[in-house]
């Protein structure tokens, strides 16, 4: 749908329909995100007694879900545009940032290696948003 509209020069239509993607998303998923912050400690309880204080790894890992669960309609917008290789060089990027901060917490252990997963997916999220803000209040080519 966000490729037909956007072969069609409507812009209008590719912001309310990535609105609203990313309405629903957030909505179904903002709340087991936000519940399971709170019952983390009996999630990881789950895996053995000694998970349990490695709540914060959960919480971490359910946050990126969060995350993820907005910026991925944003990446399909960018697909929709065919600027695949502006892509491609944002998920390096996304990559790069990955790889360097779980280097630096590597002492951290697992909450370290889903902190860094978190941040480089804030980060990515904050940049392919830019980009998809800027696609669509640039004026059609058509």
């Amino acid at each position: 749908v966000l490729s037909e509209r956007w072969a069609c020069g409507d812009r209008v239509a590719c912001r309310k329909i990535l609105k609203s993607i990313i309405s629903i998303n957030a909505a179904i998923v903002f709340p087991l995100v936000i519940g399971g912050c709170i019952v983390n400690k009996y999630i990881m309880g789950l895996y053995g007694a000694s998970f349990m204080e490695n709540g914060n790894a959960a919480v971490a890992a359910m946050l990126t879900a969060g995350v993820l669960a907005v910026q991925m309609p944003i990446g399909q917008m960018t697909a929709a545009t065919g600027k695949m290789w502006i892509e491609i060089g944002m998920n390096l990027s996304w990559a790069i940032l990955f790889i360097a901060g779980t280097w630096v917490s590597l002492s951290d252990g697992a909450v370290g290696l889903l902190a860094a997963r978190l941040i480089a997916y804030i980060m990515h999220t904050i940049w392919t948003t830019g980009f998809a803000y800027w696609l669509l209040r640039k004026p059609c080519s058509i």
